[in-house]
């Protein structure tokens, strides 16, 4: 599975997050020949205002997540009046530690189908004993990864959303994320812009001054995910989610999405310019008389 982005903002005074992902997802045969389809969904609702977005291997994204729901559903239980680092700290460990315990679980099948023997025996083959394909298996061991990166969106006093990566390591991130194919197209588009406001004047406002609109994470969001179609691996269709603290998950309408996109048709169409009469340096360092050219810009 593909490009997924989650975006932090604020609607009607209270904390909200943006998700977005495309429909696209690769199917392979044992010849790895890959085809596409616009099939898959990979937002996953876990509890009221808390959802999942989900990239990489569409079984294995699932088995990671269900090993990360005894954590998540600990830290959606927890009073908010407790002290909030804490608690995100124990949601952190706790998604860290089911990453390990899946980690695992991947490692021993691994070994079963390869040797038909179980991971603690082979370990306990002296080394001397090993051979070439005991070896080879131990080292095939160290390329393992989860086959999955998930972003968590839920919500503290504040908007929160993590990334739990494909090594098993718990990222709590700032403003947005962004997990799957195309996501370094995605992120060179969503850190172009302001995300609170801090910088946004002239000469810049030190510090953070206001949390975005939902509109204006949506256009954010939507803008990064069209970019990164761009990559051959990204679908065209989009979905997206909006939860919203203490009111919960929404969808946006159809008249939303047509101002999404007319508002990004308008700001990436290519102007139509032509020269005045001018003078262009040829490489002979001379200069030679362009005529019958007017400016013209098409807005």
């Amino acid at each position: 599975m593909t490009l997924c982005i989650a975006g932090e903002c604020e609607h009607a005074g209270k904390p909200a997050i943006v998700l977005c992902c495309d429909w696209r997802a690769q199917r392979g045969t044992e010849f790895k020949e890959l085809v596409g389809s616009d099939d898959v969904n990979k937002i996953r609702e876990i509890a009221e205002s808390t959802s999942a977005l989900l990239a990489g291997s569409e079984t294995e994204a699932d088995r990671l997540l269900t090993a990360c729901d005894p954590a998540i559903l600990k830290f959606c239980a927890t009073p908010v009046n407790l002290d909030s680092d804490i608690v995100i700290t124990d949601l952190l460990r706790g998604l860290e530690k089911a990453a390990e315990d899946r980690k695992a679980e991947i490692i021993k099948h691994h070994v079963r189908m390869a040797q038909g023997i179980e991971y603690d025996e082979l370990r306990k083959t002296p080394k001397d004993c090993l051979s070439d394909l005991d070896d080879e298996i131990l080292h095939s061991i160290r390329g393992l990864t989860l086959g999955a990166d998930v972003i968590i969106a839920t919500f503290s006093d504040e908007a929160m959303i993590i990334r739990l990566d494909r090594y098993g390591k718990a990222h709590w991130e700032t403003n947005y994320s962004v997990i799957g194919e195309g996501s370094d197209i995605a992120l060179a588009f969503l850190c172009q812009q302001p995300w609170d406001f801090g910088g946004s004047s002239d000469p810049p406002t030190v510090g953070w001054v206001k949390a975005l609109s939902l509109m204006q994470c949506l256009y954010r969001v939507y803008e990064a995910k069209k970019a990164a179609e761009k990559n051959r691996s990204v679908g065209e269709s989009t979905a997206f989610s909006v939860l919203i603290k203490d009111v919960g998950r929404f969808e946006i309408s159809d008249e939303c999405r047509d101002i999404l996109y007319d508002r990004f048709e308008k700001k990436t169409r290519v102007p139509t310019i032509e020269f005045e009469p001018s003078y262009l340096e040829a490489d002979d360092g001379k200069q030679s008389e362009i005529s019958g050219a007017t400016l013209r810009v098409n807005k």
